[in-house]
């Protein structure tokens, strides 16, 4: 099978290329970028996410110190009489410096775990508008993407029905000739049938042009003017040549 990209690289190819500042092709190229950097970011958010969560998981939470136990067990004895409250206080003013220290490594656990918890919170109102947004913009990514599509293959079908405006004279004229050929020694060369039906294309426009170029494919007949003009205009060729028909 005859590959066309191949056999003639420089045409659909380079067209195509030519499309890159058409505004449809732009759209869809800042469309697959946006999806592209938002896809990193969402990997950036997540990962961030995991290692913050692994971190308060890995938050330490201080241990009741002995001197809060033993002041305790001393609060039961005052309670059962066993110990004044007059021992109490004693015992918070010798034990008041190691108590604000525990106190303070609580109040320390406690503010780093509510700033991890709002960093946590933030991230995720990140993670959850970078997700939405891709969410929305692939919804939207189709319609933008097909009208790429249309204008690169609007831009080919210029040069196609330029290339059958070209083609559909040769053929008209190919056929003319096998007539006349068939007519001289009996062999006519035209193997196909006499209309011509070139792929057609709903672009713009385009179905319309390429039934008219099938129609100027067909051999010229003297059934109208401009088939008489065109029979005489090859008849006059061929005599040129020497050929007279």
């Amino acid at each position: 099978m005859l590959n066309p990209f191949k056999k003639n690289p420089g045409d659909a190819l380079a067209i195509i290329a030519g499309c890159k500042g058409l505004p449809e092709v732009e759209a869809a190229r800042i469309a697959d970028a946006r999806l592209s950097e938002l896809a990193g970011a969402v990997v950036k958010v997540e990962t961030a996410i995991a290692e913050t969560e692994a971190k308060r998981a890995g938050l330490a939470v201080p241990s009741v110190p002995q001197v809060e136990t033993e002041r305790a067990e001393l609060g039961a004895r005052v309670a059962l009489g066993e110990a004044t409250a007059s021992d109490l206080e004693d015992f918070d003013r010798k034990t008041a410096e190691a108590r604000a220290e525990a106190e303070e490594a609580g109040r320390r656990h406690r503010a780093t775990v509510a700033d991890l918890d709002r960093t946590l919170a933030a991230l995720r109102r990140r993670l959850e508008g970078a997700q939405a947004e891709a969410d929305s913009l692939r919804q939207q990514s189709a319609t933008v993407r097909g009208a790429a599509i249309r204008a690169v293959a609007g831009r080919l079908g210029e040069q196609y029905v330029k290339t059958l405006e070209v083609v559909a004279p040769l053929a008209a004229a190919l056929r003319f000739l096998s007539a006349l050929s068939s007519r001289a020694d009996g062999i006519e060369f035209a193997v196909h049938s006499q209309r011509t039906s070139w792929p057609m294309f709903g672009l713009d426009g385009m179905a319309e042009k390429i039934s008219e170029l099938n129609d100027a494919a067909r051999s010229p007949t003297g059934e109208d003017a401009e088939g008489e003009a065109e029979i005489e205009r090859l008849h006059e060729a061929l005599a040129a040549l020497g050929i007279r028909c």
